[in-house]
């Protein structure tokens, strides 16, 4: 029997600008490391931006099937490229090409799709049938629709998914039920409330529901002398803002939450339900009626900034000490903590720290041991009714994969058979496998596999499978109008100026200011006159 991985509801959004928590760690993981050569053989060489994903997958992936090729060309990993995709295209532009594929952690290299002649183009791939089936590539991909959109100039696909950075807030299952956090109810058969979905039996049982009940368990949690919360300000802003973005979408519904992305649509206010219709042209009435973004504000303020529900006495560490804060906070001396802000990679980032601790305080405590899950976010008051009962959650940062043209025919073709088998099931195993994360498609993963995950890989194959869930994909919608990135001083969605300081983010400007300044000063950093600057750079592309 297989299991198909598959995203039913979802959607696609965000705009932190902030470009990949996903790629903050270089940890390699599995049994070894590097690609067999053979010296008679042309190279194609990849680029991984690893992530926290390691590097390990690849490797095994490419010996696998280099076994396999008889022509000139053979695979291999280089050191991966670590600059920023403007950097990677402005190299491009000027001929310097230091990889032939590039894996990478966004999905904005719209730039770079409209130089003339440097990218292969990828329909293909999107066209062709991996596995044997009816089923094509673009029927396997997640989101679809919203991929091809992004990925497309003058008729052309030139990008295929890769990785996707599902975010949010992730608990410890062994502790809540140690220490009996979950919400009772006696007249169901486990003994626990039925969760977000309604169901009795399900894996969301007995977590809270409500904002006001999640408010109530981190009460609890406090007082029974254990921190709610962990993360660390070094990236607090990134880590943060995935959680809001899930608030706004939750308030808003989707097509709104979309329409003040892309500065285009019929926005429905929550509250009073009245539309308003957004153009590109006046994009800026998005940041005027943005509701959701207040109710994310007054949640970060409320909640994730609340001193009393995270320790603050370790602010100022980075991101993988966190994790290591997080994982050891049992240990004796400690208070130990029930939930942490991070995404699908920390679990396989954190291998290490798992090491560390089973070593110190037994197996139990390694690698695949514990129970960790991903906590959906509970239902904001008044939100949208379309997204009552769904589990939502965000990704910080869309993968993406795109390739060099030459003008070896048979070195493109390679390259194009290539991409075809990683988006087959079995070359999408590979990253699953190793990584313990779920690629950007629908694939079946066998039994086997299933079994071999941690719980925590487990519980985010059961939300992917679940009806109900809806990703919202900030960076990848982001991509779908050039106002975001064929412009000068292209709009942040939570950047602002505060008394002539410039916030990037909500995390950092509510610090250091007020929750109400900051609001005010986003719902009013863009007018008429600054927005029409701004659209003048693109009227043509649009019009």
């Amino acid at each position: 029997m297989k299991k198909s991985v598959g995203l039913l509801l979802s959607a696609a959004m965000f705009c932190s600008g902030f470009s990949g928590l996903a790629g903050c760690g270089t940890h390699t993981t599995g049994s070894g490391g590097g690609v067999s050569i053979d010296p008679s053989k042309e190279v194609i060489s990849i680029s991984l931006f690893s992530a926290g994903f390691g590097t390990q997958w690849l490797d095994d992936l490419l010996n696998d099937y280099n076994a396999t090729l008889t022509g000139n060309y053979q695979f291999n990993r280089i050191p991966e490229n670590t600059n920023s995709i403007d950097t990677i295209t402005d190299q491009l532009e000027a001929g310097i090409r230091s990889a032939d594929i590039y894996f990478n952690d966004t999905s904005d290299f719209q730039r770079l799709m409209r130089s003339e002649g440097i990218l292969l183009d990828l329909t293909s791939v999107w066209e062709s049938k991996p596995d044997g089936t009816e089923t094509t590539v673009r029927d396997k991909i997640l989101d679809s629709d919203v991929y091809e959109r992004a990925y497309s100039y003058d008729g052309k696909i030139y990008g295929i998914p890769f990785s996707q950075g599902m975010s949010g807030i992730i608990y410890d299952h062994d502790l809540f039920e140690d220490a009996n956090f979950f919400a009772r109810d006696d007249s169901t058969e486990n003994g626990l409330t039925v969760g977000i979905d309604g169901i009795e039996g399900t894996f969301d049982d007995g977590l809270p529901v409500t904002m006001e009940e999640f408010i109530e368990l981190c009460d609890t949690i406090k007082g029974r002398n254990y921190w709610p919360f962990i993360y660390t300000d070094t990236v607090g802003g990134g880590i943060t803002t995935p959680v809001m973005e899930i608030i706004v979408g939750l308030y808003e519904g989707l097509e709104s939450y979309e329409a003040t992305i892309i500065y285009d649509g019929t926005y429905t206010s929550p509250s009073t339900g009245v539309q308003t219709e957004i153009a590109p042209a006046e994009g800026y009435r998005a940041f005027e009626i943005g509701e959701g973004r207040v109710k994310a504000v007054e949640f970060l303020n409320d909640v994730l900034l609340n001193e009393e529900y995270f320790d603050s006495s370790i602010q100022g560490i980075n991101h993988t000490a966190s994790e290591e804060y997080f994982l050891y906070s049992h240990s004796a001396g400690r208070t130990r903590i029930a939930m942490t802000l991070n995404g699908c990679w920390w679990e396989n980032e954190a291998r290490d720290a798992f090491a560390t601790d089973a070593r110190r305080n037994g197996a139990k405590w390694g690698y695949g041991m514990r129970d960790f899950r991903f906590l959906p976010m509970p239902a904001v008051e008044g939100q949208s009714e379309s997204m009552n009962g769904k589990y939502v959650f965000s990704t910080n940062a869309d993968g993406s994969v795109f390739a060099l043209r030459s003008d070896d025919e048979e070195k493109n073709q390679a390259i194009l058979d290539f991409l075809t088998y990683f988006t087959s099931d079995e070359g999408l195993s590979y990253f699953a496998r190793e990584t313990g994360s779920m690629p950007a498609y629908r694939f079946e993963l066998s039994d086997e596999d299933y079994e071999a995950m941690t719980p925590f890989s487990r519980n985010q194959y059961d939300y992917l499978m679940n009806e109900n869930t809806v990703i919202l994909r900030p960076n990848l919608i982001e991509q779908l109008t050039p106002i975001n990135y064929l412009t000068t001083n292209s709009p942040q969605r939570w950047s602002v100026v505060i008394n002539g300081f410039e916030y990037e983010l909500a995390y950092d400007a509510i610090k250091r200011t007020s929750a109400e300044q900051y609001i005010t000063a986003l719902q009013t950093k863009y007018n008429a006159d600054s927005w029409s600057a701004i659209y003048s750079q693109v009227e043509d592309v649009l019009s």
